[in-house]
């Protein structure tokens, strides 16, 4: 079983309010892989502010950006080898196969246009 270090998960909660968190543990060639997925509040305008932000405040933390898309970044750190996180919207929670505790998911249900705000942060290692 691979498992993210929990410091790194510690660092990637103190970017924002973390609304809820969850993990998937998908089986790849007889190894289970925890991925890590948090639902951080940003308190931003919109999700564009939103993603700047988290990335800003994980820059401050040591992590750097390996590749982005308008709607995605991923990052990894020099501190937390082997480790990636992948920042993105809400929506990313379907494929990553996350599900989250039924209070939380009533809670996102109920104010959808929070959800611009909320970043989801997903952390897996490859268990260097």
């Amino acid at each position: 079983m691979i498992k993210v270090d929990p410091g790194a998960v510690a660092e990637a909660r103190s970017v924002g309010r973390v609304v809820t968190e969850t993990f998937t543990d998908p089986f790849y060639e007889r190894t289970v892989q925890v991925i890590e997925i948090l639902v951080i509040d940003m308190r931003a305008a919109g999700f564009p502010e939103a993603l700047d932000l988290a990335r800003d405040r994980l820059e401050r933390l040591g992590w750097y950006e390996v590749g982005s898309t308008d709607v995605s970044v991923q990052m990894e750190s020099s501190r937390w080898k082997g480790t990636t996180t992948t920042l993105g919207s809400v929506e990313d929670l379907d494929p990553l196969g996350a599900q989250l505790e039924p209070a939380a998911d009533e809670a996102l249900q109920a104010e959808p246009k929070r959800w611009a705000t909320y970043v989801v942060v997903s952390l897996s290692s490859v268990g260097e």
